[in-house]
């Protein structure tokens, strides 16, 4: 199918693992069966709430959660297999969401999960529109690593990009190595290796390569 965004999207240059919007998502392993409170939060308000039953058997490995239409929604109930996946995304405008997750029925609230404060085993996608090179930094700033998304080629053809690129962020910081070659509309997904908060940004865009990138594109998931 063919691939068509708002230009408010197209147009976004900087990504955060803690504000989460339709062209980035988070992926967080829930291990224990339960019942798990769910909020939406944007800033410092939370503007929705929702619902994980973790289950034994008889629910799909992966949930995915629209963190956009949770706000319009009453406490909707997500079922997944536990040790699955819940995959959070947005899928309109370009706030940007958060999300905290706790156990239901506990005195004290214990955080199962909150995407301002990344685990070791979470995931963060970005889907990078922009050709050009992007820096990769964590919650102070300080830099990680360098991307470098390469334009695709004007074809009578649809552009497909590539499956999604996998790289871990662990303590030692990837700054001053090659930077990662990327595809235009290619998914890189960060494993946070303890890294509380992911963000990236467009450093220096190649807007020459951009005004010849195909007028279709096929979304590849």
């Amino acid at each position: 199918m063919s691939l068509r965004v708002a230009r408010d999207i197209v147009m976004q240059q900087d990504f955060d693992s803690a504000a989460l919007t339709p062209l980035c998502s988070l992926i967080h392993f829930i291990e224990q069966p339960g019942l798990y409170i769910g909020e939406v939060v944007h800033g410092d308000n939370v503007v929705g709430s929702f619902r994980v039953q973790a289950v034994g058997d008889g629910a799909a490995r992966q949930a995915n959660i629209d963190l956009a239409l949770v706000r319009g929604m009453q406490e909707p109930v997500h079922l997944v297999l536990a040790g699955g996946a819940l995959v959070f995304h947005s899928s309109s405008g370009t706030i940007g969401y958060a999300v905290k997750l706790w156990r239901a029925g506990e005195k004290r609230r214990t955080v199962e999960f909150d995407s301002r404060k990344l685990g070791a085993d979470d995931l963060f996608g970005v889907t990078l529109l922009y050709p050009g090179n992007w820096e990769v930094t964590d919650e102070k700033d300080r830099p990680l690593c360098g991307l470098t998304v390469k334009a695709c080629k004007r074809s009578k053809k649809p552009y497909r990009a590539p499956a999604a690129a996998m790289m871990g962020l662990g303590k030692e910081s990837l700054e001053g190595e090659e930077p990662a070659s990327l595809k235009q509309v290619q998914t890189q997904v960060f494993k946070a290796e303890g890294r509380a908060r992911i963000k990236v940004r467009l450093a220096q865009a190649d807007r020459v390569a951009a005004s010849a990138a195909p007028a279709k594109v096929q979304w590849r998931p």
